[in-house]
């Protein structure tokens, strides 16, 4: 691949960063960004894979490498690539291979030539400067649990360059490594992403932090409630989203929501179809309800989950499907969808309104 086409994506993504500091609306600068709201993903194949495997890879390269300060000279980094293709061969035999970045910039340079553009607002564009614990604690807002998560990947990255790199064992299941203290034993949040080249893997903590935090709130707000097809899922899924938007921007927001679905492959259609309008709802069509630019700061993304939770709450916001895409049988607490998959792609594209979410089961 030429490296032109590696810039090009790398900067096309890094059009959509944002940088954690209160903002109002009339400061914004206006960027042009892809329409996310089209299913152009669905043509393609592209490899995906766990944002936390991504997110260590990334720190050993960084950690092994502590004169590289930029984005930009990861970006023109030869062996950041070959880096992260081995260890990912290492732990992805079947998925991934030499060239496998390279391919992947290629294909979404491809989509986002061939999406529509519109013009899009963001809250600032982000410094080239590579994240560390201090910029991401501040961006993020992290708390003292998740200040761990961080340290806890950091002992893994770590290893690489004392001669015991992380398995993805280790990685996936921080309570039976030894080389971990173990405290994390309980974090299992695994959204995905795309290998986009630096632009996207440097992102991976942030995408992993989101999913984390969506399933913790989702799970508080809705604690007697299945996580699966209900209101809690979607509320999970719409924060997800509005989180990784807030964070990494909304065209990441989009990929990552069709890595999350593309693995899920024992989703029904009608399950995947709510997941990609609920997507839709966080990271666009109620995005600035939820950020409420306005009467928030920057780092107050619990009132931001507290503003998705209030909207599931509103009895005028859901579509429940039941009798149309699926049949719930409240005796057996079991799910048949009883609607052929291109009319539930139908309805989901043309027929629902894209500002109220959907949920299969009570």
């Amino acid at each position: 691949m030429k490296l032109s086409k590696f810039l090009f994506i790398a900067l096309a993504m890094s059009f959509l960063f944002v940088r954690c500091e209160k903002n109002t609306p009339q400061e914004e600068a206006q960027v042009v960004t892809i329409d996310t709201d089209n299913d152009l993903l669905d043509e393609y194949e592209l490899p995906v894979f766990p944002s936390e495997v991504l997110h260590v890879i990334h720190r050993e390269y960084v950690i092994m490498n502590p004169n590289l300060v930029t984005k930009s000279d990861l970006i023109l980094d030869t062996g950041y690539v070959k880096h992260v293709e081995s260890r990912l061969i290492t732990m992805f035999p079947n998925d991934a291979f030499v060239g496998l970045i390279a391919y992947s910039d290629s294909v979404m340079a491809d989509i986002l030539a061939s999406a529509p553009t519109y013009i899009d607002t963001l809250e600032f564009v982000e410094s080239d400067t590579i994240p560390s614990f201090g910029m991401e604690a501040k961006i993020l807002a992290l708390d003292s649990t998740e200040s761990i998560a961080w340290n806890e990947f950091e002992t893994l990255a770590q290893g690489f360059n004392l001669g015991t790199p992380a398995t993805l064992e280790d990685i996936l299941d921080a309570s039976t490594s030894a080389k971990t203290s173990g405290v994390l034993g309980w974090m299992v949040a695994h959204p995905v992403i795309v290998t986009g080249g630096a632009a996207t893997i440097w992102m991976s903590f942030r995408i992993w932090q989101s999913g984390w935090r969506a399933r913790n709130q989702s799970t508080g707000f809705y604690p007697n409630m299945s996580s699966g097809d209900t209101k809690r899922d979607a509320c999970r899924h719409i924060i997800w989203q509005m989180l990784t938007r807030r964070y990494c921007g909304k065209a990441t927001a989009w990929i990552v929501g069709w890595g999350k679905e593309e693995i899920g492959s024992s989703n029904t259609c009608a399950a995947k179809n709510m997941d990609y309008h609920n997507n839709l709802i966080g990271r666009s069509t109620k995005y600035s309800d939820f950020r409420d630019w306005w009467g928030t700061h920057a780092w107050e993304w619990r009132t931001w989950c507290t503003n998705v939770h209030s909207y599931i709450e509103n009895a005028n916001s859901p579509i429940f499907v039941d009798g149309d895409w699926t049949s719930w049988n409240s005796t057996t607490f079991t799910l048949s969808v009883i609607k052929d998959c291109d009319d539930i792609e139908d309805d989901r594209k043309n027929n629902f309104n894209k500002k109220k979410y959907i949920y299969l089961k009570p």
